[in-house]
């Protein structure tokens, strides 16, 4: 198997309220699939957190600084979500969206960084030490409706598919994802509607290959440490 993008679970915009959940739909979230959870705000302050009813861990990964306001978390799925179950975004902020897209076979996070600035070319790159994997990059911007030009970019191997935008009140949470079969630089650069921004980069290596029982298996977290040491 191969790391594959499975579904976006869900979106919910955040109207002047401090948390916001997504239903999970009739197909579910399985157990061992990685998701990535990401929220934009307006204003506020405070921590921000997320959970769902069946206990998963939700990781912070991106902590983007202002004017971004924008999070990131992963998660490795260890309780298999059913249709009805939520996912919970819970913050002392207020305006903004939150978005969940799933996908198969992933490993483990390696790494994420963030960029910020104001205008209509948002970019940031990042150098993966994985060869296959997944990444993730994600807009958060000032923008009430997603006037977006994705990046076209195919270096590693892949193009970038556009995800799900979703927000409220001025602030709103783009993303993109490509599956990379090759480990050089990537650079995410869409094309906005001028305002202020961040861009992030999220990557996920592949999961790992058992070469004695030829199938693969999850990274566990003592093999990811030497790998994120080497960034």
């Amino acid at each position: 198997m191969a790391v594959a993008f499975v579904k976006n679970v869900g979106s919910a915009t955040l109207n002047m309220a401090t948390s916001g959940a997504i239903t999970v739909p009739a197909a579910g979230v399985a157990i061992g699939n990685f998701l990535v959870a990401r929220c934009a705000f307006d204003s506020g302050g405070g921590s921000v957190s997320i959970s769902d009813t069946g206990g998963n861990t939700y990781t912070i990964r991106a902590t983007p600084t202002s004017p971004a306001n924008s999070f990131i978390f992963t998660c490795a799925v260890t309780t298999a979500l059913v249709s009805g179950n939520s996912i919970t975004v819970s913050s002392a902020k207020t305006a903004g969206g939150f978005v969940v897209d799933e996908w198969s076979d992933v490993g483990d996070y390696e790494t994420a960084g963030t960029s910020t600035g104001s205008g209509t070319t948002p970019s940031h790159t990042l150098d993966p030490t994985t060869e296959t994997g997944l990444v993730v990059g994600v807009i958060a911007a000032g923008l009430t409706s997603p006037d977006f030009t994705e990046d076209a970019d195919s270096t590693g191997g892949d193009t970038w598919h556009s995800l799900t935008w979703a927000g409220q009140g001025g602030r709103s949470t783009g993303a993109a994802y490509k599956i990379i079969t090759s480990g050089p630089s990537q650079t995410y650069d869409p094309t906005i509607q001028s305002t202020t921004w961040s861009d992030t980069i999220l990557v996920a290596a592949a999961a790992a290959t058992d070469s004695y029982a030829g199938h693969r298996k999850p990274i566990t977290a003592l093999q990811a440490v030497p790998r994120a040491a080497s960034w």
